[in-house]
Order: C-alpha cells, then structure tokens, then sequence
C-alpha cells in the first residue's frame, strides 16, 4: 500500500516538475518573441490601415458605380411613366 502511495505522490511531483517546466518554456518564448511583436506591430498596423482604407474606396467606387447606372435608370422610368399616368388619370 506505501509502495502505491509513494508512486502516486511521485507521479504528483512529476506532474508538477513537468508543469512549471511547461511554463517555464512558454514565459521564455514569450520573451524571446516580445521584440519581435514590437518590431513588427508598426507594419501589421499600417498593412490593417491600408486594408481598411482599400476596402472603403472599393466601397465607395461600387457604390458610385450603382448609383451611376440606377439614376439613369430612374430618370427614364419617370420619364416613360408620366405620360403614361397622365393618360390614366383622364381616361
């Protein structure tokens, strides 16, 4: 019965070991990567800027574009649907 409780009680404590060494590794990876999240944080920033900035203008030419072909479009139907309500409302 010691025997089981002298392996458990090991097992606990390599488990442990195996854990602080786990975070051990990911803290000096963390401090390893830090400088280059900074070095590189200026450029993801202006790539995020430049994104936004692309899809605004994609945006906006889209929607220029729409309007471009949907107010012609609108004039003529009001144009062609005058006469015809103006024979409508006499007849």
């Amino acid at each position: 019965m010691f025997e089981l409780l002298a392996l458990v009680a090991v097992a606990i404590i390599g488990a442990i070991v195996i854990g602080g060494a786990i975070l051990i590794v990911k803290l000096a990876v963390s401090v390893v990567v830090l400088p280059l999240k900074i070095i590189f944080f200026p450029i993801v920033a202006i790539l995020a800027i430049v994104k936004v900035a692309v899809l605004f203008a994609v945006g906006v030419a889209l929607f220029a574009v729409f309007m471009a072909v949907i107010v012609p479009l609108v004039i003529v139907g009001l144009l062609l649907a005058i006469p015809v309500a103006l024979v409508a409302i006499f007849t």
